[in-house]
């Protein structure tokens, strides 16, 4: 190995004994506490709340974009027929004149009171 090597790799050994020693110092063990605790609860809830004041204001915008999305897609799928733009009538069968028999579900019987 040449000098200018053996240089730089002395200069790489010495950064990653001096990342280690600072990874111990910056990354001691904290104690838990009840004012941490209660930081983290009030954070929470502000968290919850920030996102239900944004979720009011900004879904109902995505929702009629993507409804405007959806029906822009559908008109130009739907292919155009010329023959019909000026009929709107609902056609409809002819009912036939003679009705529909009753569905008889069985037999009357008639009973006699027995005194």
């Amino acid at each position: 190995m040449s000098e200018s090597n053996v240089a730089y790799f002395i200069i790489i050994l010495r950064m990653i004994k001096h990342s280690f020693t600072n990874f111990e110092k910056n990354y001691t063990m904290q104690e838990a506490s009840f004012s941490g605790f209660f930081k983290m609860i009030v954070y929470m809830i502000g968290f919850y709340y920030l996102i239900k004041i944004l979720s009011r204001i900004f879904l109902p915008m995505l929702m009629q974009n993507m409804v405007n999305k959806a029906q822009e897609n559908f008109n130009r799928n739907q292919p155009q027929n010329p023959f019909n733009q000026g009929n709107n009538q609902d056609f409809q069968t002819p009912k036939s004149e003679t009705p529909k028999p009753t569905k008889q579900v069985g037999d009357y019987i008639d009973y006699e009171e027995i005194e």
